[in-house]
């Protein structure tokens, strides 16, 4: 807030400086601190996001991401490890005295102690080994050949009624004996349901309900009975300034894409009986923010932490999936709602870069059938298509190079 009130008062000058206090705590997703992690997480991204915009106004953005600070003092978070606070205080006051002599205003961002750049690197290179540490006793190949044997009866699909939510309920109508269907349209809804029982003997259940109104949200959470899949696909997508939106917008993208998810999802894990499996639609946007959708990707991201923490903390009972997709064809960014402000920056090498990535996008069915195969087979981390995977990568490698050919995702 302090930062979108400066800036909407124009209150920087040129050459300034935005240093933002973060954690890496956001990066790794330990399962003890799955809220805090997730709001760290979204911060990074939405500081990113904010970061490419701000270049062409010559206002350079940093992240400074210190690892556990010993405070015997906070009554939120008192730890009798880790950093001394005056270390953290003398490094931060190092990169603050740093001069910009290349006029190269990007920002970085920096990690306390630096070693943690190579526990960032391992994390994107190798995501199942951290993703799932602290999961339990059982290695991933265990866990993979458990969840091949479990059967699915019931399931719940948020965003149904079309896009990638329609395609999966009906491939997974073919494995389940019930399947609730949520979204907001009510006439899309009746369709998949016609849909599906003229080719199924799934018993389908529809409601109509806005994920903006989470008292609802919660009230329905209630009354539903155990499900064996939830499916959080549901979504809304903004583009434009991340500053020059308003709280409003925050509010309904933060509601529909990241509130709603987890309150489902907190909500099933205290019915008697546990979901078996959890699958959360991210994106690939997750991994850094994007320029002129950083709204979204923000969004995307806190629920891309608090995934990974509810694997280390539920995954040797529950198959906790998150499904990175690049760009595909959807009725999610159809109609984007756009709050202005960001512009593309026009450069002929990310045009053509983004014109190759583009040309075989896959369609919400192809994205469907995707998911349904590897989670059939075990897995928990699901890129699509491969391509997604090797952005992840070149972020990983150079995050310098994929910030120079950020592409739309």
């Amino acid at each position: 807030m302090p930062i979108k009130v400066a800036l909407n008062k124009n209150l920087f000058n040129v050459n300034a400086r935005i240093v933002v206090i973060s954690s890496v705590t956001g990066d790794f997703a330990p399962k003890e601190l799955d809220s805090y992690a997730s709001s760290k997480w979204c911060l990074e991204n939405l500081c990113s996001s904010l970061r490419a915009e701000l270049e062409s106004q010559k206002i350079q953005v940093d992240i400074i991401r210190p690892w556990t600070i010993r405070n015997k003092y906070s009554k939120g978070f008192n730890f009798s490890f880790g950093l001394e606070p005056l270390v953290v205080a003398r490094v931060i006051e190092k990169i603050l005295n740093k001069v910009n002599t290349n006029n190269k205003l990007s920002g970085k961002n920096y990690s306390i102690p630096s070693k943690y750049y190579i526990a960032h690197f391992v994390q994107r290179v190798f995501p199942g080994i951290i993703n799932s540490r602290g999961a339990g006793l059982m290695s991933t190949f265990r866990r993979k050949k458990y969840y091949r044997k479990i059967e699915l009866k019931s399931g719940l699909i948020t965003g149904a009624a079309s896009g990638l939510g329609k395609e999966l309920a009906i491939l997974y109508c073919k494995r389940l004996n019930s399947l609730y269907l949520l979204d907001k349209d009510q006439e899309g809804l009746e369709k998949v349901k016609v849909t599906i029982e003229s080719m199924s003997d799934c018993s389908v259940y529809i409601i109509c309900l806005d994920l903006n109104k989470l008292d609802e949200v919660a009230f329905l959470a209630d009354g539903l009975p155990p499900v064996d899949l939830l499916i959080n696909c549901a979504g809304i997508y903004i583009t434009g300034s991340v500053y020059r939106a308003s709280i409003d917008i925050y509010q309904k993208i933060f509601n529909i894409n990241f509130y709603s998810s987890i309150l489902l999802i907190s909500k099933l894990l205290n019915k008697p009986s546990l979901p078996k499996k959890i699958i959360n639609i991210l994106s690939i946007s997750a991994i850094a923010g994007q320029n002129t959708a950083g709204l979204y990707s923000c969004t995307k991201a806190a629920l891309w932490s608090f995934t990974r923490s509810l694997r280390k903390a539920y995954g040797n009972q529950i198959q906790i999936i998150e499904v990175l997709p690049g760009p595909f064809s959807s009725n999610l960014g159809g109609n984007p709602i756009n709050v202005g402000g960001a512009i593309p920056q026009k450069s002929l090498i990310k045009a053509i870069i983004k014109k190759i990535y583009y040309l075989k996008r896959k369609t919400s069915a192809n994205v469907a059938k995707s998911i349904f195969v590897k989670e059939k087979r075990g897995e928990e981390i699901i890129f699509i298509p491969f391509t997604a995977r090797l952005l992840c990568l070149l972020e990983a490698f150079s995050s310098r190079i994929y910030k120079k050919l950020r592409i739309a995702f």
